[in-house]
């Protein structure tokens, strides 16, 4: 995507030699209609480009446009700017109007015929922009003038872009005016997975809720939970466990083979379960590779749960991590498996669960160690 063009820009202004242009590029930074009438009046250059450390240059319609000055658009096409910019960045003046969510300067560059639909280098329009950085007024403006079409569902749509960033009210006028919610970019991405990958959990529950489907793949065959818990998303991870887990996908399988499988899953969870509370490590080693450990039992726990409950030994502990049981899942009481650990005084799950490195883990292994030295200090 483009970097910011009009970053630093004030710094460059020594570039330009020209007095009057200098001062036309002073008036249209800093919005002075006046002086920007009184620099054109006097033979000031205005297709002159602003450098920048990004290193592309800028017109003075999109230095305006970015600043959200509207009322200085029309005196710089009637000086001879193009509305669609000029410059050297992909980037036109309408979409830098919607990036920064000038919502009256995006509206006036449409009526002077600025094109909605137009793209920058990685396909991306004025909308994606405005959806990107969460401004709901310019995504009213554009959303009449830039349809779902076909062609831009083939790539990032704005429910992508809205969807990664994690703005909620966006996704509800984008699906209002008739944006899939469960479009794929080239890397077959729906928007559920870029919010599990970016940890916005408030946007995954929303599409849940919305009907998109929560075991749905991407092109490698990873699930929005699995995504979570790859980029350490255990909020969207957990919320996930409690609210879509213990469904089975399969296009051949029978009603009846489906209820058989649930039958056994469940059974070798309790075998799980009853392992743990005799504290058996050496029958760890038979339970099923195919054992999810993410699975629930009745009662919302995980095998982790139950180890910390009984005060399981270590080993115990390290192995169930191993076979991908996380240690992240809360009861319905929202306890861990280290709260229950440490509520317990079991000292030994304690010790098994920190072979788990993960940072988030880690953080707040810290932090219960500093308020337990501050106990002991008090």
């Amino acid at each position: 995507m483009a970097s910011n063009p009009h970053h630093d820009m004030e710094e460059n202004l020594e570039a330009i030699e020209h007095q009057p242009t200098a001062e036309l590029v002073i008036a249209v930074w800093e919005g002075d209609e006046a002086g920007v009438r009184s620099a054109l009046d006097r033979g000031a250059r205005p297709e002159v480009t602003v450098p920048t450390k990004a290193g592309v240059s800028c017109s003075l319609l999109t230095v305006a446009a970015s600043k959200g000055h509207n009322h200085l658009l029309r005196h710089l096409l009637q000086a001879g700017l193009s509305i669609e910019g000029g410059d050297t960045t992909d980037m036109t003046p309408l979409m830098l109007a919607a990036l920064r969510g000038h919502a009256h300067t995006v509206k006036m560059l449409l009526d002077l015929r600025g094109n909605p639909l137009a793209m920058d280098s990685d396909g991306l329009t004025a909308l994606h922009f405005a959806a990107m950085e969460g401004h709901q007024q310019c995504v009213a403006v554009l959303l009449p003038l830039t349809p779902p079409t076909p062609a831009h569902l083939e790539a990032d749509t704005p429910v992508h872009a809205a969807s990664h960033c994690g703005h909620v009210e966006v996704l509800e006028q984008l699906a209002g005016a008739g944006w899939s919610l469960t479009a794929r970019d080239s890397h077959g991405n729906t928007p559920m997975h870029l919010a599990a990958i970016e940890g916005c959990a408030a946007v995954v529950q929303w599409l849940v809720q919305r009907g998109c489907d929560p075991h749905v793949q991407m092109k490698d065959g990873r699930t929005p939970l699995e995504c979570a818990v790859q980029h350490g998303r255990h909020e969207v991870e957990n919320w996930l466990v409690k609210n879509c887990s213990g469904v089975v996908r399969s296009k051949t399988l029978r009603v009846e083979e489906v209820m058989a499988w649930r039958v056994e899953h469940e059974r070798l969870h309790n075998k799980i379960l009853s392992l743990l509370v005799e504290g058996n490590e050496a029958a760890m080693a038979c339970i099923p590779e195919v054992y999810d450990g993410h699975t629930l039992s009745q009662d919302g726990l995980t095998p982790l749960h139950a180890a910390a409950l009984c005060g399981a030994p270590s080993g115990t502990v390290e192995a169930l991590l191993r076979q991908g049981v996380s240690p992240h899942v809360t009861t319905p009481d929202n306890m861990t498996p280290a709260d229950l650990a440490r509520q317990q005084g079991h000292d030994s799950v304690i010790k098994g669960l920190q072979c788990h490195h993960c940072v988030q883990f880690l953080l707040a292994a810290r932090v219960h160690g500093d308020r337990a030295g501050c106990k002991e200090a008090g």
